[in-house]
Formats: C-alpha cells, sequence, structure tokens
C-alpha cells in the first residue's frame, strides 16, 4: 500500500508553500491575514482524533431537522474537515490553519449574545442582509454570512476531491485529483501566491491507499477495515454535498455568492 509520494524537483516543499503565501507583492489588502496565517502554521498540531463517521454523522444533522442548515452542526461537521487536514501534516497545514480561524469567527456569532439570528445559515443571511451587515465590495468584513461563505467554498473542494476518491485505485497519488477539484473550485477565489502554494502542496499527497491509512492505520493490516473506511468517506461525501447544495442556493437566492 502506497506511501507518501516523492515530488520531482520542480515541485516543490512545503517550505516552498509557505514562502509562497508569504511574498509580500502579491498579497496586496491580505497581507495581514497571510502574515498571522503562516505564523500559525508553525504551530498547528496534528489532530488524533479525526473522526469520518462523525464528519458524515454531523453536516447530516446539520439539514436532518431543518433545510436552513442548522450552524451549530455545521461548525461541527467543520471541525472534522479540520481534523482531516491536519491529518495530511505539512501538506495542507495552511488550509487547516485558514478553516480553523473561520470556525472560531462563526462559533462566536452562533453562541454569542446575538444568536438567535445565526442558528441557521438562512436566519444569518437574512438578518444580515436586512441589516446592512454584510459589505459586498470588502474582502475583510467579518459578517457570518461571509465567513461561512469561506467555508462554503472550501467545501465545494473537499466533496469534490474525497468524492473523485472511488474511481482511484490504493495505488494511484492523490495529487492529480486534488489539483482538478482545486482548479475547478477553490482557485478562482485565490490569488496567485495561494494558488501557487495550493498546488505545491497537492503535489505532496500520499496515494489513495496512503490517505486511507493516515485516517485509519488500522486498514493496512485489515482489507474489511479498507472496505469500512471507503464508504465511510462516500457517506460523508453524501452528507457534505447535501449541504452543500442547500447552502449554495441559499446564498444564490441573496445574490451573495459572487462577493470577494
Amino acid at each position: 500500500m502506497g506511501d507518501k509520494g516523492s515530488p520531482s524537483s520542480d515541485e516543490g516543499s512545503f517550505e516552498d508553500c509557505v514562502e509562497a503565501l508569504e511574498v509580500g507583492e502579491e498579497l496586496g489588502e491580505n497581507e495581514k491575514d497571510i502574515e498571522k496565517l503562516t505564523g500559525a502554521v508553525k504551530e498547528l498540531e496534528i489532530a488524533k482524533d479525526f473522526s469520518l463517521e462523525n464528519l458524515h454523522v454531523y453536516f447530516q444533522k446539520s439539514f436532518e431537522t431543518t433545510e436552513e442548515i442548522d450552524i451549530a452542526h455545521y461548525i461541527l461537521g467543520f471541525r472534522e474537515v479540520y481534523k482531516f487536514l491536519t491529518l495530511l501534516g505539512s501538506v495542507f497545514s495552511f488550509v487547516a490553519v485558514d478553516v480553523q480561524m473561520k470556525i472560531d469567527v462563526l462559533h462566536k456569532y452562533n453562541t454569542g449574545e446575538n444568536k438567535d439570528n445565526y442558528k441557521t445559515l438562512k436566519t444569518m443571511i437574512q438578518y444580515e442582509v436586512e441589516n446592512d451587515m454584510i459589505l459586498k465590495k470588502k474582502r475583510d468584513d467579518p459578517s457570518g454570512s461571509r465567513t461561512l461563505l469561506r467555508l462554503h467554498r472550501a467545501l465545494d473542494y473537499v466533496v469534490l476531491f474525497l468524492g473523485k476518491l472511488d474511481g482511484i485505485t490504493h495505488d494511484d497519488k492523490c495529487a492529480p485529483i486534488s489539483r482538478e477539484a482545486y482548479e475547478l473550485t477553490l482557485q478562482k477565489h485565490h490569488i496567485w501566491a495561494i494558488q501557487k502554494a495550493a498546488k505545491l502542496a497537492m503535489a505532496l499527497l500520499p496515494t489513495k491507499g496512503g490517505l486511507v491509512q493516515k485516517v485509519c492505520p488500522e486498514a493496512a493490516e485489515d482489507e474489511a477495515i479498507m472496505k469500512k473506511v471507503e464508504a465511510d468517506f462516500i457517506a460523508a461525501v453524501n452528507s457534505m454535498k447535501k449541504v452543500f447544495e442547500t447552502s449554495q442556493a441559499l446564498y444564490e437566492n441573496h445574490d451573495l455568492l459572487d462577493i470577494p
């Protein structure tokens, strides 16, 4: 079963990824956020309690009782996404840190003094739209709707990437399907420096078998466990896809999908 593939000399390393994030001329108005992100990357710890089952269950529960997307369960689901990203080690650290920052902001809205307006995605968007809280032309707008939109875009990538795992063999590298998923989703929202860092990182992704082993080390020795992990991936992708499609429709209805 495969391990991490060794990138060719022109594919770069994690240090190249961080350097790409730190180039000043490319960062523009996002410079402070990138500096904060790259600093946090070096302190990132690998999660030891990631659960594919929880990834599926939390996202499923976010739409199980309401088609409006329950934000509390959405946050729990994304905490599992964050843990999954850390399992990839330094490869996706900068993505994981950014996700964690967005989760923390969203959690404050969901549990703060104004929490009644932040129970579901629908109530949050309606409340912020009605009160002109979304600054449509400013990238540093801290509104809950814009914060969750950033996670929503990341979810699009995760769903497409993990959904493609079923179509490759255990010995196939994950880099090509990850790169394809990225180019179809997140790339258009990223400045050049982030695009460069992301693609360099993807070159370091393991094979499908290596990825499964990271999620569940026991799968390396037990074919039945391996098959269960693969089935759990499919279940998680299906629940995340449902959440993505529902969220997409809510944002589209309020003409918010293309805000920067």
